[in-house]
């Protein structure tokens, strides 16, 4: 898997493996102005999942109420089709 942020719907860094996200991921549950991250699959390219973590850190003056453990992480992906049409060696 490779992962990449968007934050404010501009991407943030390089796609980078899972691992390596995981301190970026701890960074974005700090930052985020909203009470939410979403996760989405982009693509899969040469055999690896590429996952999307959408934040936003524009608040506009809304005061944060909520700790990063009670940030709700909403995952989506294509529909149930794409999938379906993906070569089995994918």
């Amino acid at each position: 898997m490779l992962v990449i942020g968007e934050e404010n719907g501009h991407r943030v860094g390089p796609w980078v493996d899972i691992d390596t996200f995981e301190f970026r991921f701890a960074s974005i549950l700090d930052r985020t102005a909203r009470d939410w991250v979403n996760v989405h699959v982009e693509s899969i390219e040469a055999g690896a999942l590429k996952l999307v973590v959408e934040y936003r850190t524009d608040a506009a003056g809304v005061p944060r109420t909520w700790t990063a453990a009670e940030i709700s992480v909403n995952l989506s992906g294509p529909i149930k089709s794409w999938w379906d049409g993906l070569p089995v060696s994918e």
